[in-house]
């Protein structure tokens, strides 16, 4: 724990690379710290068609590009998960589960985890048929049915943006929906059947989903869909810095437009902060408002 970063970047998705690409540019003392694979979220999406400048290709690809990029830079990536961060007027240490690292700065970039359907095989089907973002993969959904879990008003809303993609959309909801806001929308819309009370309980299809079987209070019915979006919550992780008011009551951290939190030296950017659009580009976007201020302030 003998060096004195200026900047440690934690996770190593698209706005944590891109806060390393800066940072590193502008000859930052830098450690990258990942718990799995470099690419976050993105790894797991099949393709990419609103990232500027790269289309109709997959999140993998994208993601080992970013790190390759970053790698010819002499990032310095270590590969473990972080457990806690303590914070003092002159240093920052972050404590992982194999070593502590002290530096001036931190960037989180650590996302979400998106709540899944615990059913068996649902890996399997992900980004060939599952998706947890309906903004990223709609598209690819085009004159196809699929199906939504979820009965909340973000669910009913995300239903509404895929039924301008899809041709039949099943919403299976477990508890009753009639009072959210967006309810009659989604009844008055030809393209939705909504089925309360309803689970999915298996999963088929041998290279791709092609089908699924669903609880309907008690009945099992098996019904064929192209797509499913588990639309049923996800959550920020940042249980590591859960000792700091720095976090809405829905979890996420408040930055401002310097992406910097109410601590000084501690910023947070992608889908781990409090805003309105988690995608690619944004959290790429807010990696180099973080970084090159960092840079600009450094002392």
């Amino acid at each position: 724990m003998d060096s004195l970063y200026d900047v440690i970047i934690i996770g190593a998705g698209p706005g944590g690379l891109s806060a390393a690409l800066y940072a590193l540019r502008a000859n930052l003392k830098t450690l990258i710290i990942e718990k799995s694979a470099p690419g976050g979220q993105l790894i797991n999406i099949s393709k990419i068609d609103n990232y500027p400048g790269y289309a109709l290709n997959d999140g993998a690809t994208l993601a080992f590009t970013m790190y390759e990029q970053v790698s010819k830079l002499n990032a310095n990536f270590v590969f473990e998960e972080v457990i806690d961060v303590d914070i003092n007027d002159n240093e920052k240490i972050v404590k992982t589960n194999a070593n502590e690292y002290k530096c001036k700065n931190i960037i989180v970039a650590t996302g979400t985890t998106y709540a899944n359907l615990r059913v068996p095989g649902e890996r399997k089907y992900i980004g060939k048929g599952i998706s947890y973002c309906a903004v990223c993969d709609g598209k690819l959904f085009t004159n196809k049915t699929i199906a939504v879990v979820g009965d909340s008003d973000h669910a009913l809303k995300e239903t509404m943006y895929l039924a301008t993609f899809a041709s039949k959309i099943y919403l299976l909801a477990k508890n009753d929906i009639s009072s959210l806001s967006n309810y009659e929308n989604i009844k008055n819309n030809e393209k939705v059947e909504i089925i309360q009370g309803s689970k999915i309980t298996k999963l088929f299809g041998e290279t791709s989903l092609n089908s699924i079987e669903i609880d309907i209070n008690g009945e099992r019915k098996t019904i064929e869909v192209e797509g499913v979006f588990p639309l049923i919550g996800s959550l920020p992780s940042n249980s590591f810095l859960s000792k700091y008011p720095i976090f809405k009551s829905n979890g996420y951290m408040v930055v401002d437009k310097y992406c910097q939190s109410e601590i000084k030296g501690l910023f947070g950017i992608g889908d781990v902060i409090d805003k309105e659009l988690r995608q690619v580009v944004t959290a790429c976007s807010e990696g180099a408002i973080a970084a090159q201020y960092i840079a600009t302030h450094k002392k």
